[in-house]
């Protein structure tokens, strides 16, 4: 009996048995806050249920049958003993939850630390504040404003007659007026050989574009995806000089180009990232080049640009 009023009042309830030859008498309850009193004949089972604080009686009646084990019958009157007691009975005192731990303390001005030590204990809860406070601000996206970017620039010209290869790097401000676009002032410059031409080739453009990223880090460091495409003017420098010729020969093309790029941007820090860029670029002006009037090479207006660089954002 006292296992099963255990079970169902819990192992924090204090259940007693106290053996009376009589049960007219029933002593004050002193620690208790109820007394069961069970009276035994052959078959039935009384259970009587005092409360200390209150002038009532609840009587509940259970009948047994000669086959019912002395266990079973006790445990059927634990359970019922446990099912008459209200939910709290009176007096019972309630413990109060747990107060709410403190918030994190905010981050201390730079240099605070060093100036207001003394030597003494770190106070209770700041170092896993700022340990929270760190996660907090590595969790959400940096939006910049503004960015520079430096890179280096590989191209390939398309459809040619011979590989033609510039080598260069270019710089470029950015302006985001919202997280996924950005408006894009470039200049670019490359340079590169012909040998069938004995030509040295020598390119500067200036574009403006727009990018939009469609996929962006979740926090102040990942990986952005995004889509650039670039207008603008290019100026093709190129330097004849061989073994007949007294001085270099130097011609200027001026062009309107376009290109079209993907963007893979990945973040090191919020203010620092790594650019690498692929795309094609289209010169609308082609360019022939004539060594003693003699067609000798003609450059690709579509050619094949990969670049690689960093980029600062604020």
């Amino acid at each position: 009996m006292l296992r099963a009023a255990h079970e169902a009042l819990g192992n924090a309830a204090d259940v007693r048995v106290v053996e009376r030859a009589s049960a007219g008498a029933t002593p004050p309850l002193h620690d208790h806050q109820a007394e069961v009193s069970v009276e035994w004949d052959e078959i039935d089972a009384n259970a009587l249920l005092h409360w200390r604080d209150e002038e009532r009686s609840v009587v509940r009646r259970v009948t047994f049958t000669s086959a019912d084990a002395p266990a079973e019958r006790g445990r059927t009157l634990g359970f019922v003993l446990a099912s008459m007691l209200p939910e709290r009975a009176p007096g019972e005192v309630v413990q109060p939850p747990p107060p709410p731990p403190p918030p994190p303390s905010p981050l201390p001005p730079r240099g605070a630390g060093q100036a207001g030590s003394t030597g003494g204990a770190e106070e209770p809860g700041s170092s896993g504040g700022s340990e929270a406070e760190s996660n907090a601000r590595r969790a959400i996206p940096e939006e910049w404003t503004g960015a520079i970017e430096a890179v280096g620039t590989l191209a390939f010209g398309v459809g040619a007659g011979e590989p033609q290869a510039a080598f260069g790097g270019g710089a470029a401000g950015l302006w985001f007026p919202s997280p996924r676009w950005a408006l894009r002032v470039g200049l670019d410059a490359r340079t590169g050989r012909i040998v069938d031409a004995q030509t040295d080739t020598f390119w500067t453009s200036l574009s403006v574009g727009v990018g939009w990223s469609f996929v962006q880090a979740r926090g102040a460091v990942g990986v952005d995806l995004g889509l650039r495409v670039d207008a603008g003017i290019a100026r093709q420098a190129l330097t004849h000089f061989s073994s007949d010729d007294l001085t270099p020969v130097e011609q200027v093309v001026w062009m309107p180009v376009a290109d079209s790029m993907l963007e893979v941007r990945f973040r090191l820090t919020p203010g620092l990232a790594i650019v690498a860029v692929g795309g094609a670029e289209l010169a609308f002006t082609a360019t022939d080049i004539y060594v003693h009037g003699q067609l000798r090479a003609t450059l690709a207006r579509v050619r094949v640009v990969t670049s690689l660089g960093i980029s600062a954002g604020f």
